[in-house]
């Protein structure tokens, strides 16, 4: 008996294909301030600085793309590109200062479009690059467009030691890329090609995407013959992903399949054609690009150091970042921030890696290799087996995994699944709810929610459930479920979130607030938030563990006082508490909301949600998504029935009699939170509802996605697309 490689063996490991791509780990999404900011000469002190790769970062382009969700702004004025240079050369000044002698091995420039730079712009980027690295003895990478490849400014790179030129094409089809919001013309795009011909590079690398609307085998294989006439060194082969925040917005993922098939069909096509897989996207010519010489950095073992405002920085125990976002507004604003700044001595952003997070980073970056995990440079590195740190047989069983004493491989079809094993190996802390990681115990590491559900959203009257006569206020214990959450604490399980969602003003009453202070402190509870207006004072929030406080507010127009609600939030704000700021999309709150997105604390997320029974027009709906980019999300209900839904699996509704349902919305009785009967009924299963209608609830359907979107603030409503940064 076969097993179809497609067939959820295990509930816990993603079905669907296209996860997320993983092109770094921890990606720039789970970075957080770092406070306090350390500097850039402790953060060096005991890094090797002898082979170092270096990185530089251009936030302009032409136009922004579809699917791109980069850092990047268009239209920049050549006076901004100018102080924008200038800001490059005082942070490598910073950095040049901290780290005292180094040595890079590669250099690249990325973006954006770091073509966008005029041709004397570009001779100052190799300047800033060139006064540390060695150009022209190391390789180098650039970046360009079709509409910024021209001869002037690629002369300029390859007379400044430029190795590899890496053009964004996508698509040799004019509808396509129009499709993909690339409107360039396939002339235009051979023009470039041809003119990168001619000047000169050792490595030439094409772009192409797979999913576009409208794309079909045949046209897919059209671009790629068009591209081959080039004979490129290397070709990478993306999966078109639209992503929040990006210019696409939102489509339904019923195109799985068909990527897979184009995927397939590009592969196959390549490797008949004499190239190699490197990844599932890398393909290169042997002999070409594998054999360059100067290649001694290791992504493994050696750092990176990145200057730009997008730019991410690489040591063994932290990377970080000048800051990071996606819409227009934060990325504006960032940029401008950068160009202004003269202390670059201090890394502001980032995520420290513990031993866990180095180990997860070196399995994560080779597997995803057609090379594979070598066991005994794991091994000599950590002191241990891969095996023993990780239970890779989910995979394995779908056949995605070809395993030797000395080597960890993915099968064919495990390269196919790359975007959904490397997101499945993330930490909690970078995002994912599920690792496989291997019990020290021995325990199965997939025993579905063995203690607790991993989110509680509790909703509660304001009133205890009951009281006595001796103790009037104990049984107020009762309803927020602490005494049983403390039981449940000392025992097996995972940890677990709760979410208070009050009928009226939770924070009036006392015990909601102890409630609150209360949870936080318990090592078990990872977060507690309460959806609260910010009618009652927040000094009470002061003896919460901040780390693990969050609110989601709401703000009413017309029924509190503005400045008194923007006092409440710029004092959270300062108090260092998590919080989200939200308003409902009725027409006469419009101009009240553009006030408040403007007068926030800087990173505060505004979310919108759409008004009952309203249908908005677009340009009403262009108007909220200018607030708030994922009002798209609430704009219209969501088909959901018999949609995967992680309600009744890793999350519950409990009331404040304990009894345990899988949200709000649906009425059967799951079991009672207090004697433990809710856990037998746990399990994945699909919506029985027709449509979902509020973010309480569709945020937890599987094929939104909306997990990745709020990774580490599903509970709070806060993007994890750096929420600091979101407008």
């Amino acid at each position: 008996m076969t097993t179809d490689p497609t067939d959820p063996i295990d509930p816990a490991v993603p079905s669907g294909p296209y996860q997320g791509y993983v092109y770094a780990y921890p990606h720039k999404t789970a970075y957080r301030p770092l406070v306090p900011r350390p500097t850039l000469r402790e953060v060096w002190a005991n890094e090797p600085r002898d082979a170092l790769f270096l990185y530089l970062h251009i936030p302009f382009c032409e136009m922004r793309c579809g699917f791109c969700n980069l850092f990047t702004r268009t239209g920049a004025p050549e006076e901004l590109t100018g102080a924008y240079l200038d800001a490059l050369e005082r942070q490598a000044a910073a950095a040049w200062d901290a780290l005292g002698e180094v040595s890079f091995a590669t250099a690249a420039f990325g973006g954006g479009t770091p073509t966008y730079l005029t041709a004397p712009e570009l001779e100052r980027l190799c300047d800033i690059a060139g006064s540390r690295a060695a150009l022209g003895a190391i390789p180098l990478g650039v970046e360009t467009s079709p509409a910024t490849a021209t001869t002037d400014r690629l002369t300029v790179l390859a007379e400044r030691g430029t190795t590899r030129i890496s053009i964004g094409v996508q698509s040799f089809i004019d509808e396509e890329a129009r499709a993909a919001v690339r409107p360039q013309k396939r002339a235009e795009v051979e023009a470039a090609l041809d003119r990168i011909r001619a000047v000169g590079f050792p490595t030439l690398n094409i772009d192409l995407i797979y999913g576009i609307d409208g794309q079909t085998p045949a046209s897919w294989l059209h671009s790629l013959d068009a591209a081959l006439k080039w004979r490129p060194e290397e070709l990478y082969l993306y999966p078109l992903y639209v992503r929040p925040l990006t210019g696409l917005g939102r489509r339904a993922t019923d195109w799985d399949d068909h990527r897979l098939e184009l995927y397939r069909l590009g592969r196959d096509h390549l490797l008949a054609n004499g190239y190699e897989q490197v990844s599932m996207r890398m393909f290169r010519l042997p002999g070409d690009a594998a054999d360059a010489p100067g290649t001694e950095y290791c992504c493994q073992t050696d750092g990176m150091v990145g200057l730009g405002c997008g730019a991410r920085s690489y040591t063994s125990e932290l990377h970080y970042s000048f800051d990071y976002a996606v819409g227009a507004t934060p990325v504006r604003a960032i940029i401008d921030d950068y160009v202004r700044e003269t202390d670059f001595s201090a890394a502001r952003v980032g995520f420290s890696l513990d031993d866990d997070e180095r180990r997860r980073r070196h399995l994560i970056q080779s597997l995803l290799q057609t090379t594979g995990l070598d066991r005994s440079a794991y091994r000599a590195r950590f002191g241990t087996d891969p095996a023993d740190d990780f239970d890779l047989a989910p995979f394995a069983a779908r056949g995605w995994l070809d395993e030797t004493p000395s080597l960890i491989t993915l099968s064919p079809e495990g390269l196919a699944h790359s975007d959904a094993i490397g997101p499945a190996l993330f930490s909690r802390a970078c995002g994912n709810s599920w690792t496989p990681t291997r019990p020290a115990d021995g325990r199965p590491p997939h025993d579905p929610l063995p203690g607790p559900a991993r989110e509680l959203r509790l909703r509660l009257p304001l009133l205890p459930v009951r009281e006595t006569a001796r103790h009037p206020r104990a049984a107020a214990l009762r309803p927020y479920g602490a005494r049983t959450l403390r039981r449940l604490g000392h025992g097996p399980g995972p940890p677990v979130s709760v979410l208070f969602t009050p009928w009226g003003e939770g924070l009036v009453r006392s015990w909601y607030r102890r409630a609150l202070v209360d949870l936080s402190h318990l090592p078990h509870v990872e977060r507690v938030a309460i959806q609260t207006n910010l009618s009652h004072r927040t000094a009470w929030t002061a003896d919460a563990d901040p780390a693990k406080l969050a609110l989601w507010t709401t703000y009413h127009p017309g029924q509190v006082p503005y400045e008194r609600f923007l006092g409440k939030c710029r004092d959270l704000h300062a108090r260092g508490v998590r919080f989200s700021v939200g308003v409902v999309g009725q027409p006469e709150h419009l101009d009240a909301a553009r006030r408040l997105r403007a007068d926030l604390p800087a990173g505060t997320y505004l979310w919108v949600n759409a008004a009952e029974g309203r249908t908005y027009t677009d340009d009403e709906a262009a108007a909220w998504t200018e607030l708030d980019p994922l009002f798209s999300y609430s704009r219209r209900p969501h088909a959901s029935a018999g949609r995967a839904c992680r309600t009744g699996e890793s999350v519950i509704s409990v009331d404040g009699d304990g009894t345990v349902r899988r949200c709000h919305f649906v009425p059967t009785v799951l079991g009672n939170l207090y004697d433990g009967s809710f856990r037998e009924a746990l399990r994945p299963r699909p919506c029985p509802l027709h449509t979902c209608d509020c973010h309480i609830g569709y945020v937890h359907l599987e094929p939104l996605g909306l997990y990745d979107v709020f990774a580490g603030g599903v509970l709070e409503r806060i993007p994890h697309l750096n929420p600091a940064q979101l407008p």
